[in-house]
């Protein structure tokens, strides 16, 4: 073999390996698309959220006020139906059924829900102007108070599962220790993982 041949060949070598390791690479890229979200009322979304068909039904309600796509709210104070004005003073209240949550996606779920306790509510038992007394609030699964829902970082998180087309009543249990008669209000965060 002569030197010219030799050359070429490394030549082509270097020349078609760099080709090869060089084609298609980039560092970045910038492509505009469309992306179409439609926002559903609560009950029709893909985690539908909505009162039960139940006897404790009467403390859930879609919220249409202040433009609301139908939220549920949950309200424990005087509510129509119900002769009571609210929960007693230094009490433990379970409320089996009170909501439904349907999954309505593509993948089953485990549904998570964050427990409330005195300082999630505003000036509540224990914090600012209401320095005494205890208030957790707690969702468990159909009329199972003896497991209640946590939230998926909480040191124990407990779910339940709710497979695709699938249904879950969740129950509230409410325990409030000595406190001033008033009324409390938070919000609660409703988690589903797939």
């Amino acid at each position: 073999m002569n030197r010219r041949q030799l050359l070429a060949g490394l030549g082509a070598a270097a020349a078609g390996g760099g080709a090869a390791l060089g084609t298609g690479a980039f560092t970045s890229v910038e492509a505009d698309r469309s992306v179409n979200v439609s926002v559903a009322d609560e009950d029709q979304a893909y985690l539908a959220i909505s009162p039960a068909s139940s006897a404790n039904s009467n403390f859930a309600f879609q919220d249409t006020s202040s433009g609301g796509k139908n939220q549920l709210s949950l309200d424990f104070n005087a509510v129509n139906g119900v002769t009571g004005q609210g929960v007693g003073n230094s009490s433990d209240y379970s409320f089996d059924g009170v909501f439904v949550v349907e999954n309505q996606g593509t993948q089953d779920l485990d549904i998570y829900i964050e427990q409330l306790s005195a300082g999630d509510f505003e000036d509540g038992p224990g914090t600012g102007n209401s320095p005494n007394g205890t208030l957790d609030v707690e969702f468990y699964p159909g009329s199972s108070s003896d497991s209640p829902l946590t939230a998926s970082d909480a040191a124990s998180s407990n779910s339940v599962s709710v497979s695709l087309g699938s249904s879950q009543l969740i129950g509230v249990n409410i325990d409030i220790g000595n406190v001033d008669v008033k009324s409390w209000e938070a919000d609660v965060t409703i988690e589903a993982e797939g």
